[in-house]
């Protein structure tokens, strides 16, 4: 756990995954041990997602730090994902 898991390893783990048959796969970070407090930011996942979705060759949904529709457009026009989860925060903008 230290450290966590590295976007290589989850790439490995994205291949495995569609080889066993997934459909998508949902790019989330995050704090995974109370006393961790990671920096946040706005969409914090499109990168590793997009990383993903190319190498792996399986559908994303990104996921963190979407807080609005912009941030919702920005994530599919940029190709990095094929869905996207708006974050609890965003969804009043949203509806």
């Amino acid at each position: 756990m230290p450290g966590g898991t590295t976007i290589d390893e989850a790439t490995l783990a994205g291949t495995a995954l569609r080889e066993a048959g997934a459909d998508v796969i949902t790019v989330l970070s995050g704090q995974a041990l109370w006393r961790l407090a990671p920096v946040f930011g706005r969409v914090l996942n499109m990168l590793p997602a997009g990383r993903l979705r190319n190498e792996c060759s399986i559908p994303t949904m990104c996921a963190g730090g979407i807080l609005d529709t912009d941030d919702v457009r920005s994530v599919l026009l940029s190709g990095r994902a094929d869905y996207v989860r708006l974050d609890a925060l965003g969804r009043e903008e949203a509806s």
